[in-house]
């Protein structure tokens, strides 16, 4: 890993110091955390990407991208829809992606597929981080922590200025070097660094957001509540109400009022 690493440092520090516009995918790769309910015992998994090119990135989680394009290309090609339910990747928790500097630099996009399909612009936050004098070593790298009040959560991180992209999971970013690890505080959130590649003359997918309705930040998350207060009522006033749903022991399933863990305030 590391002499893979050692040669993206190269290149990419060949492309700055040139000050060439950088048709480079960057791909890092991190799992991922998180609770899905407040009151959630456990947190669950998944596997996240930041893609970062000519100054735009995006962050999603490779599960839910991997399965969109399977069911994509079994649709297109007229299979049995049945192969639908033989797709291979896991289903994932979440299903948000974020945009920064797209479409327009300073702007940040988001978007989200539960519990609609929905997106929301909003002027690109850059966090206000304070460097702590504490270092440590991540896949190989020297890093340093930081910490920050951000959107409602206390972030610490550690970031590594050997590979020098101002970037980070999530709505993350800002540091002088890319962030590897980041937590919140209240232990609902963690992203860790796995790996890094890199590929010349690729992009990362935009979004048709013609598929999404738009809203605010303020509006998706009052969705976000309704949803898990009371989802028959919400799944109701949506019309894709289609009776109650069945446990194991062939019981109704009652669903209790919960709050989501992942709100950005």
């Amino acid at each position: 890993m590391r002499s893979t690493s050692l040669l993206f440092l190269f290149l990419l520090s060949c492309s700055i110091s040139a000050q060439q516009v950088n048709d480079t995918l960057y791909s890092i790769y991190y799992t991922s955390a998180y609770k899905v309910w407040e009151d959630s015992k456990k947190l669950v998994e998944d596997e996240k990407v930041l893609e970062i090119c000519n100054h735009q990135s995006r962050f999603y989680a490779t599960w839910q991208d991997r399965r969109e394009e399977m069911i994509d290309s079994i649709v297109a090609s007229g299979d049995d829809h049945s192969a639908i339910w033989q797709v291979a990747y896991p289903v994932p928790y979440s299903h948000y992606s974020v945009y920064k500097n797209y479409p327009f630099t300073g702007q940040l996009t988001y978007h989200d597929k539960h519990p609609q399909q929905f997106i929301y612009n909003e002027p690109l936050e850059e966090p206000v981080w304070v460097i702590l004098p504490y270092d440590t070593i991540i896949a190989d790298y020297p890093c340093q922590r930081a910490i920050t009040h951000f959107r409602g959560r206390q972030w610490s991180v550690w970031y590594t200025r050997e590979i020098p992209l101002s970037e980070g999971p999530w709505k993350l970013w800002g540091l002088p070097g890319l962030i590897l690890q980041a937590t919140d505080s209240k232990g609902d959130y963690s992203f860790t660094f796995t790996h890094l590649k890199a590929e010349a003359d690729k992009s990362f997918k935009k979004p048709n957001q013609a598929k999404f309705k738009r809203v605010t930040r303020q509006v998706f998350n009052s969705h976000k509540i309704r949803e898990g207060a009371d989802p028959v009522k919400y799944s109701k006033e949506l019309g894709k109400y289609y009776g109650p749903g069945y446990g194991l022991d062939g019981k109704p399933i009652v669903y209790k009022p919960r709050k989501p863990a992942l709100l950005d305030y």
